[in-house]
């Protein structure tokens, strides 16, 4: 069974996306949802980075945790993860 964990743990560590969007005075920033990638806010870190090779300033940060979900075989909590960034 252990392989199975693995492989969803990697799985979900992947997904972390990045969509192109702009501010109210045309500025190109970056929207990086990171909710389904970890319990911390390290992989929106990285993946600003990729996207920003040259360096980035944060413009808004989320990170909230909901309500506790129990399922039959563990219980969590929902969570939302996510920044804004402009690249340098």
């Amino acid at each position: 069974m252990r392989p199975y964990i693995l492989l969803l743990a990697l799985t979900i560590a992947g997904c972390t996306t990045a969509t192109e969007m702009y501010g109210p005075e045309g500025e190109r920033l970056i929207s990086i949802d990171c909710t389904a990638a970890s319990g911390t806010m390290a992989p929106c870190y990285e993946k600003a980075a990729e996207v920003c090779p040259a360096g980035y300033r944060l413009i808004e940060r989320t990170d909230t945790v909901g309500a506790p979900v129990i399922t039959a075989f563990a219980v969590t909590h929902t969570a939302r993860r996510s920044v804004v960034v402009e690249c340098k």
